[in-house]
C-alpha cells in the first residue's frame, strides 16, 4: 500500500506513459468518426456508453488536477506558475497550428492557394487556435470537405481552452488562499456534481461540468494526498463492484471512481515504472492525432477505423517525438531559464521537467 503523497514524487510513478496511452485512446475513438465504419463501432462505447476518447479526456483532466495543484502549491511566486504553464502549452500548439494552416491547408484545400490565404476563415482559424478561443468550432476554407467527417480540422483541441480555464481556476483559488480551507474545494466539487446531473447542466458556460469535475477531483486528491491510500486489492474490489452493479444506477459513479483509482494504482505499479520513456510524448500525440487522421482519411478514404491506425499511429509517433525533443522540452527549459533569470535574487530553485510538463 502506498500513499498518493509518495506516488506523485518524480521517480515513484510513470504517468507519462499513462497520458500517452490516454492520447492513443483518443485517436482510437476518433477513428470511428473519421473513417468509414465498415460496420465497426467503438467497443468501449458499446460497453460503458462513453467512448474511449471521452474516458481518456477524463484521465487527462484528473491527472492534471493533481499535478497543476501541486505545481501551484510548490511554486515560489505566482509568475513562476504562469510561465511554466505558458511554455508547456503554447509553443507546441503554435507549431501545430502553423503546420495545419500554412502547410496542410494549401496542399489539400479545394481553393487556389491565393484564395485560401486571403480567406478570412483561414486567419480566423489561425487566431482562434493560437489564442485558444473555441478552436474546435472552426473550419479551414475548402479543407476536408469530402471527408467522412466533413470540414472538421482538429476536433481534439476543444479541451485546451477548458484546460487553461482550469489552470486559471486553480490560480484564482490559490491566490485567495482557498487551499488553506480544503473543505471549500469539496463544496465546489459537490455543487458542480449536482449541476452536472441536473437539468441545468447545459447552462454551465465557463467550461464543461464533466471535465472540470475530474480536474477538481484530481485537485482534491492532491490536497488530501496523505489520506489517499493506493492498494491493488482495493482496485480489484472496485472493479468487482462495477461488474455487480452493471445496468444499475450505481454503475457509472462506481465506474468513474474505479477509473481514476485504477489510473493511480497502475501509475504506481512496478511494470509501468519499469518502462522508461525518453520524453513526454502525450501532448504531441494528442494535438496531432486528429489532424493526421483527417489528412489520411482525405488521401485514403477506403480505410476503416482499424486498418487506418496502422498508418496513423506511426505518423503520430514520429510527430510526437519530434514535437517533444525539438519544441516542447526546449521550451520548458527556456521557461525555466527565464524564471530563474527573473527571480534569481530570490534564489528560486528550478522546477523539474516532470512537474513542468504536467497538463491534461
Amino acid at each position: 500500500m502506498i500513499k498518493l503523497a509518495s506516488l506523485i514524487r518524480r521517480k515513484n510513478n510513470n504517468f507519462n506513459l499513462i497520458r500517452l496511452i490516454a492520447a492513443l485512446m483518443v485517436i482510437f475513438a476518433h477513428s470511428f468518426d473519421l473513417f468509414k465504419t465498415d460496420g465497426y463501432t467503438d467497443p468501449i462505447k458499446r460497453i460503458f456508453n462513453e467512448s474511449a476518447g471521452t474516458l481518456a479526456v477524463y484521465i487527462f483532466f484528473f491527472l492534471s488536477g493533481i499535478f497543476i495543484t501541486g505545481s501551484f502549491e510548490n511554486k515560489k511566486n505566482h509568475l513562476s506558475f504562469i510561465l511554466m504553464r505558458v511554455f508547456r502549452i503554447w509553443p507546441a500548439l503554435i507549431v501545430c497550428t502553423v503546420l495545419t494552416v500554412f502547410f496542410i491547408g494549401p496542399l489539400l484545400t479545394t481553393l487556389t492557394v491565393k484564395e485560401y490565404l486571403l480567406h478570412v476563415g483561414t486567419w480566423k482559424f489561425f487566431l482562434s487556435n493560437v489564442l485558444l478561443y473555441n478552436p474546435a468550432s472552426h473550419t479551414l476554407p475548402g479543407l476536408f470537405l469530402y471527408n467522412h467527417l466533413a470540414g472538421a480540422v482538429n476536433g481534439s483541441l476543444w479541451t485546451l481552452p477548458a484546460e487553461v480555464k482550469c489552470y486559471s481556476f486553480i490560480f484564482i483559488l490559490g491566490i485567495i488562499g482557498a487551499f488553506r480551507y480544503k473543505r471549500s474545494l469539496v463544496v465546489i466539487f459537490l455543487i458542480l456534481l449536482v449541476a452536472s446531473v441536473s437539468k441545468y447542466n447545459n447552462y454551465i458556460g465557463f467550461f464543461s461540468a464533466n471535465v472540470v469535475l475530474f480536474f477538481i477531483a484530481g485537485s482534491l486528491a492532491y490536497l488530501y494526498k496523505e489520506f489517499v491510500l493506493l492498494n491493488f486489492k482495493v482496485c480489484i474490489l472496485l472493479i468487482s463492484l462495477c461488474l455487480i452493479s452493471f445496468h444499475t444506477v450505481f454503475f457509472h459513479p462506481l465506474f468513474y471512481l474505479t477509473l481514476i483509482y485504477s489510473v493511480l494504482v497502475t501509475g504506481a505499479s512496478g511494470i509501468f515504472k519499469s518502462i522508461k520513456l525518453p520524453g513526454d510524448y502525450s501532448y504531441g500525440a494528442y494535438i496531432y492525432g486528429f489532424i493526421v487522421q483527417q489528412v489520411i482519411s482525405n488521401l485514403c478514404s477506403f480505410l476503416n477505423p482499424y486498418n487506418s491506425l496502422m498508418i496513423v499511429f506511426p505518423v503520430v509517433a514520429i510527430l510526437s517525438v519530434l514535437s517533444w525533443h525539438i519544441i516542447e522540452k526546449p521550451s520548458i527549459e527556456y521557461g525555466k531559464k527565464i524564471r530563474l533569470f527573473s527571480f534569481k535574487k530570490t534564489a528560486i530553485p528550478a522546477v523539474s521537467i516532470t512537474e513542468a510538463q504536467s497538463r491534461l
